[in-house]
């Protein structure tokens, strides 16, 4: 009609194209999906992270039923569990599991601050002690630190705990 031959009416023979182009746009597009679709475990953390607490718990909870050891799992369970006791349990079973974790430093630092309000000074001092000796590179140190002297203050000895509120100042 316009003077192009039927064969040369696009890039394709015959003017559509074959099924070997149509299997490879369906392949890219298949990847494109699976490319762009979030993990259950990226889902719930942005639930997380645009505040959204209770669905947030509610995946991570679906999420520790497939994979009881999950250390993002555990650790965001523990941060999302109103019950201290309970959050206090996956900290501990998450710090048993993953003590080379990226973020064992911050699950010590909330086992001691668990241990700090309910009154166990003691137990606090040793975990701070721990997470100063454990996790030198943490960026909890200076906290852990002056939880410690707290701790120590608590317990009544004041001798330790200048000696640490003065390490906390130089």
């Amino acid at each position: 009609m316009y003077g192009i031959s039927s064969s040369m009416s696009g890039p394709f023979p015959g003017g559509r194209p074959g099924r070997m182009a149509g299997l490879i746009l369906a392949a890219v597009f298949a990847l494109f999906l699976s490319a762009s679709a979030e993990t259950p475990l990226e889902k719930a953390e942005k639930l997380y992270q645009d505040g959204d607490f209770r669905q947030a718990r509610e995946q991570f909870s679906l999420l520790l039923a497939e994979d009881p050891d999950n250390a993002e799992v555990l650790f965001y369970m523990a941060e999302l569990e109103p019950d201290a006791d309970q959050a206090l349990a996956y900290r501990q079973h998450f710090l048993t599991l993953h003590p080379q974790h990226q973020r064992a430093d911050q699950v010590l630092y909330g086992i001691a601050q668990y241990h700090f309000a309910v009154g166990y000074y003691l137990t606090a001092a040793k975990d701070y002690q721990r997470l100063l000796r454990e996790y030198d590179d943490s960026a909890l140190q200076d906290d852990a630190l002056y939880w410690l002297a707290s701790s120590k203050l608590a317990i009544g000895a004041a001798d330790s705990a200048e000696v640490y509120f003065r390490r906390l100042v130089r």
